[in-house]
């Protein structure tokens, strides 16, 4: 194939079990510099079967041969590539890649896990979201990792605009994002994030009754309408929380 590589394909090293690099290989640095590639640039990556797909390159651990390309096991398995496999790496310009508007997203559960009931999940939403905002580009396929309220959760990316083949799609902001478990229906949020508004108890905190009062009459001026979450992008950009400091034995 004129103007390509040729490389033999390899593990990744160092797997992860969060995939967010699903849609990266990784190239020895003088297999870049042949091609004058950077990192982060878009290449077609081609089978000798004749698939193709889009990829974006990475710099390989130093050890790396000069033909090898390292590919995650999930993406290999998504286009059904096998370590050994001959494939063609060649440059491309920038693709045209569409917003990811609307997601449709499942717990990856394992049998001692519960699923997620309807109000939790709202929850669990809001932390994915800031996810896919990490990660810019986004894939079906692709597997979230979460830690809150002291548990693990894991999330696939089911379908992205209603589709789940595996091309790239960039992150939009205020997606439609509606986490799917396995017997109860689907929840979107923020829009069905409706009902009362969240409300801290001051019982939970002894001795700062005023303090959980400031708090909660904030909370309250977001009310149950999403629309005031949409109202400005900096709500998205400006996560915190509060930090409650002591001396030990302070109940904090």
């Amino acid at each position: 194939m004129a103007g390509a590589g040729k490389y033999k394909v390899r593990p990744l090293k160092t797997e992860r079990t969060d995939l967010k690099k699903i849609l990266k290989v990784n190239l020895s640095a003088r297999a870049l510099t042949i091609h004058g590639l950077k990192p982060d640039d878009w290449c077609q990556l081609s089978s000798v079967t004749g698939s193709s797909f889009l990829v974006q390159v990475w710099p390989a651990p130093a050890n790396a041969q000069d033909t090898w390309i390292q590919i995650a096991d999930d993406l290999r398995a998504r286009y059904n590539l096998s370590l050994g496999d001959e494939v063609y790496l060649s440059r491309c310009a920038r693709p045209n890649i569409p917003n990811a508007e609307d997601f449709v997203i499942s717990e990856c559960q394992d049998g001692a896990q519960e699923a997620l009931q309807q109000e939790d999940r709202i929850h669990w939403a809001w932390l994915l979201d800031y996810e896919l905002e990490q990660a810019g580009m986004l894939c079906p396929g692709m597997i979230f990792s979460l830690h809150a309220k002291g548990m693990e959760r894991a999330f696939r990316i089911d379908s992205i605009n209603r589709s789940d083949v595996p091309t790239p799609y960039q992150y939009a902001a205020h997606p439609k994002l509606a986490i799917a478990s396995k017997g109860i229906p689907t929840l979107n949020a923020p829009e069905d994030a409706v009902g009362q508004p969240a409300k801290l108890e001051a019982a939970l905190f002894g001795g700062l009754d005023s303090q959980v009062s400031k708090l909660n009459s904030v909370i309250a001026k977001y009310g149950p309408s999403a629309d005031l979450f949409k109202a400005k992008s900096t709500h998205r950009q400006r996560r915190g929380g509060v930090i409650i400091h002591g001396p030990s034995g302070t109940g904090k």
